[in-house]
């Protein structure tokens, strides 16, 4: 019998290989196989994760060097990223590289130029994609419910005040490209890019909230796209990301449209948390005139909103198919999305710098 399983190889050992990529590989075992981890230190640590049956090397040209090996999982940290790719892509390997893919949208541009000449396949693992919440707001945007949208505020706070982070950590560490823009505002980012494509301009603030010189460890982000349908103002959308907000659950979604408006506290990944259900607010159709002590009179009562699954195997299950068809374009994260996320992020830390509003 043929074995179609890709044989993949994860640089790196931390919480990525850990609780993301060695775990949808586990849950997709028609289609990939680990088959070996790049642990620089040498300790082995890992097989805590993976067991005895997979290989450990310090180096990544051992697994550059190794014809058994067809994928590379990029899990190390930002700055070692273009290389790595790079490398990996010369050496006729597919990647799939954690966000950012790259600090700057001219490096992705050079990547998936390359990759397009090895002819292999380049991705970026923006897993939260396949939040359960996400894709709970993503159908509910998609159903009409909520009508032409107005405004859309995603945060990713966490209160993390220096007496409780791991100094050994290389996100918490100051350094080039280490900052929460690139961190978690990969995936928020991405998100919005997912729903609603390129925003016409873009203002933004990043900062230290814990006065870590050298690492913003905060920002806000305000994107503005053009009206939906049958809407008259700009759609603002808001992002924040902030390590001291002292709440739980944190705020995750507030969604308003013309038809109705969604909340969501706490941040649902794979699976559901029955306890963090949404709220769904809608408009009374023909609700007639307004009252005149404003217009509660025309709104249906609060409800729950059930979030459905999350689906993380979803991605590599992407990338097996357009991996074993030869064809980027069944990527669901395009080349031109990785690189707009990446200009996204660059305008917001000019506008930060220059407290300007920066046009795409």
């Amino acid at each position: 019998m043929t074995d179609d399983r890709i044989r993949v190889a994860i640089v790196g050992t931390g919480m990525s290989l850990s609780h993301l990529h060695y775990p949808i590989l586990q849950a997709l075992p028609d289609k990939f196989v680990l088959h070996s981890v790049v642990e620089r230190s040498g300790k082995q640590t890992c097989r805590r994760t993976v067991g005895t049956d997979v290989k450990v090397v310090k180096t990544l040209d051992e697994v550059l060097d190794d014809s058994a090996v067809e994928l590379i999982a990029i899990c190390s940290p930002n700055k070692t990223h273009y290389e790595y790719c790079q490398r990996s892509l010369m050496k006729g390997k597919h990647v799939i590289c954690e966000k950012p893919l790259v600090p700057t949208a001219k490096e992705a541009e050079e990547l998936f130029a390359l990759a397009k000449k090895q002819k292999r396949i380049l991705t970026v693992f923006q897993n939260r994609r396949w939040d359960a919440d996400f894709l709970t707001l993503k159908e509910l945007i998609s159903s009409g419910k909520l009508g032409p949208l107005t405004e859309l505020v995603s945060h990713y706070d966490r209160f993390r005040p220096l007496s409780v982070i791991n100094p050994s950590s290389w996100k918490e560490t100051p350094g080039e490209y280490n900052d929460n823009l690139y961190n978690l505002g990969s995936h928020i980012i991405d998100q919005v890019i997912d729903l609603l494509g390129e925003p016409m301009n873009v203002t933004a603030r990043s900062w230290s909230m814990r006065g870590t010189q050298g690492l913003d460890d905060s920002f806000s982000m305000m994107l503005e796209y053009p009206p939906q349908s049958n809407s008259y103002a700009p759609l603002f959308v808001h992002l924040h990301a902030r390590m001291l907000s002292p709440m739980d659950p944190q705020v995750r979604f507030v969604v308003k449209g013309l038809k109705g408006s969604y909340t969501k506290h706490g941040l649902d990944s794979e699976a559901s948390d029955p306890d963090m259900y949404g709220s769904l607010q809608l408009v009374k159709e023909n609700a007639g005139d307004r009252a005149q002590d404003g217009a509660s009179a025309e709104l249906l009562p609060l409800e729950k909103y059930p979030t459905g699954q999350g689906e993380y195997p979803a991605i590599y299950a992407n990338l097996y198919d357009a991996i074993k068809s030869g064809d980027e374009s069944k990527l669901a994260i395009s080349p031109d999305q990785a690189v707009l996320l990446l200009r996204i992020i660059e305008a917001g830390f000019k506008s930060s710098r220059e407290r300007v509003t920066v046009t795409l």
